[in-house]
């Protein structure tokens, strides 16, 4: 028979009071069930009689119930009175992994008054948490550790990272806290969280409470850019949760739309984040196979992003269609600044989501990456699908990181209510020329595959007289950036994006001269990303296509790395 890593609070409550009705006068399936207060930093906690608190909660629910109980974890709420006002309690079942949240009302003296057996937890019913930084690239955590096969899934997500050479953190048992997970989801640095244990459409279980979609809605539209989230429990994966976690802005998250089987569904997480992490699989892919391999197929849903998590997909390829919810594209700090200052010029608009046509107003976007700690970007491309609407589409540019006003210290942005528009705010410099990629001036309302290739960008130094004939000043090797962990795109200002895609390849520190794609080998792949960079600078002096250290990816940077090649002829 398989157990369930669920919480179905309609189905919780019901199933908790037909237990209760169920039950004979005389249960003892519950007699040695512990129950665990939680602890609180409330000054009238000191004072409260745990025993009295301990026989309510046995004598109101674990005795009457004919359901067995592993555990019943109490969290007493004070309103200013030296009793609990009332009791938050999770009972967690001891077949089937399946939490019942109830609220037992009391009055002075610990009189039980009601017992609310379909409660939905409130913000204020847990410990106020104080945010603590996390420096860490992976967290996976198992509040119910005591489940072997849970705890084990933890432990392998960290392992698989850590041999992707990304940093991680395990948090197991009381370790994994409600304020836990909110760290590791609000640090920025933080790209993936894997939980296992319980859940149901409006949240998932901690140790010590509930991560409700409530919490989630509160967060700034694009708070989580970035992040990939993994919830190994069941429901989770549909309304209000599945919204909620979206529209913070994540990555990708994967999550039980039905019910999940202990121990199947952990060997589903462990496969997942085996074949991403380790064999370059697609998101969703990997899903997939996974899903079928332990004969779970359709148990859980992925949204947001579903290619190679190495990779960047900002929107979806639908011919242009605006008003979904891939249209809102993640965006920088930066991006939004210049957003704003660029649209605070005389005859300029406000920026607009992806899909969205129009004339006069900027489109921004930034490729968030997952690289770990100590990569060395060696390839990437990005390929944005545009088109124009206006004649003046033939001038339209595109601002990178690197793009700066000369004015942007001297004014603050100009846009506002009330606030009237600058004419006299400089460009941003420097600049990519949309003509100078296309190798022609774009023509309104034709549909372009804009492909940058980082390697070698022309780029504009400075704004030209005469924009229709001059040639760019320069091109630069932009790899480097992708070190920050992101790159910006602002296309001012008569540009619709549909979508973009990021593609690259890195190595690490430690790979051997000549392996430039992290897959182990120095082959034909490592030859052509020098072939292709050749004639571009080197982005630095730790630039691992730089083969002779020389500066500049030439001929003999390909020359040293057929000599290091495994095979003849660079074989694969």
């Amino acid at each position: 028979m398989r157990s369930f890593s669920c919480l179905l609070a309609p189905f919780a409550a019901g199933a908790l009071l037909a237990g209760l009705l169920a039950a004979p006068l005389s249960q003892a399936a519950n007699e040695t069930v512990p129950v665990v207060v939680l602890t609180s930093s409330d000054p009238n906690f000191p004072a409260l009689d745990r025993a009295r608190v301990e026989g309510i909660v046995r004598a109101s629910l674990l005795s009457p119930s004919a359901t067995s109980y592993l555990s019943a974890k109490v969290r007493a709420v004070f309103q200013g009175a030296h009793d609990p006002r009332y009791l938050v309690v999770y009972l967690e079942h001891g077949d089937i992994s399946l939490v019942d949240t109830v609220k037992i009302a009391l009055a002075p003296g610990y009189v039980v008054t009601t017992i609310d057996l379909a409660y939905q937890q409130q913000e204020s019913d847990l410990e106020p948490g104080t945010f603590a930084l996390l420096d860490t690239d992976m967290v996976f955590d198992t509040p119910v550790d005591s489940i072997p096969t849970a705890k084990a899934a933890a432990q392998q997500g960290c392992i698989d990272g850590t041999r992707a050479a990304y940093d991680c953190n395990v948090l197991l048992g009381a370790d994994a806290k409600v304020q836990d997970v909110r760290d590791a989801l609000l640090s920025p640095r933080v790209k993936v969280l894997g939980n296992i244990g319980h859940g149901y459409n409006k949240g998932f279980m901690m140790y010590d409470g509930l991560v409700t979609s409530d919490w989630f809605a509160s967060l700034p539209s694009r708070q989580l850019n970035g992040k990939v989230i993994y919830l190994n429990s069941c429901q989770v994966h549909n309304t209000p949760l599945v919204d909620a976690i979206m529209g913070a802005g994540t990555r990708t998250f994967v999550g039980g739309t039905l019910s999940l089987p202990i121990g199947p569904s952990e060997e589903v997480f462990k496969c997942f984040w085996d074949a991403v992490l380790h064999d370059g699989t697609g998101m969703a892919a990997a899903l997939g196979m996974c899903e079928s391999r332990v004969g779970l197929v359709g148990f859980h849903g992925i949204s947001g992003e579903t290619g190679r998590f190495l990779d960047s997909n900002v929107g979806d390829d639908d011919n242009f269609t605006p008003g979904d919810a891939a249209d809102k594209a993640p965006q920088s700090g930066r991006v939004k600044t210049i957003i704003d200052y660029f649209a605070g010029q005389v005859g300029q608009g406000n920026g607009v989501d992806l899909d969205v046509g129009g004339a006069n107003r900027p489109v921004g976007l930034t490729h968030f990456l997952s690289l770990p700690p100590g990569a060395r970007v060696t390839s990437a491309k990005i390929t944005t699908k545009i088109r124009g609407s206006t004649a003046l589409f033939y001038n339209d540019i595109l601002m990178y990181n690197d793009s700066v006003s000369a004015t942007e210290a001297l004014h603050g942005p100009c846009i506002g209510p009330g606030v009237p528009k600058c004419d006299d705010l400089q460009p941003f410099l420097p600049y990519i020329a949309l003509r100078d990629v296309l190798g022609a001036l774009p023509v309104p309302d034709r549909e372009y595959d804009f492909v940058l290739d980082l390697a070698k960008v022309p780029v504009r130094t400075r704004q030209p007289a005469d924009e229709r004939g001059l040639q760019p000043d320069e091109y630069r090797n932009l790899l480097g950036l992708l070190n920050t962990g992101h790159f910006d795109m602002v296309f001012g200002d008569d540009t619709t994006v549909d979508y973009s895609q990021l593609r690259l390849t890195y190595t690490l520190a430690a790979a051997r001269a000549g392996e430039l794609n992290n897959d182990g080998a120095v082959n034909r792949d490592d030859l052509d990303i020098v072939i292709g960079a050749i004639g571009s600078p080197a982005y630095g002096p730790d630039d691992p296509r730089d083969l002779d250290h020389d500066g500049l990816i030439t001929v003999l940077d390909a020359r040293k790395l057929v000599l290091l090649c495994d095979k003849k002829l660079c074989a694969k």
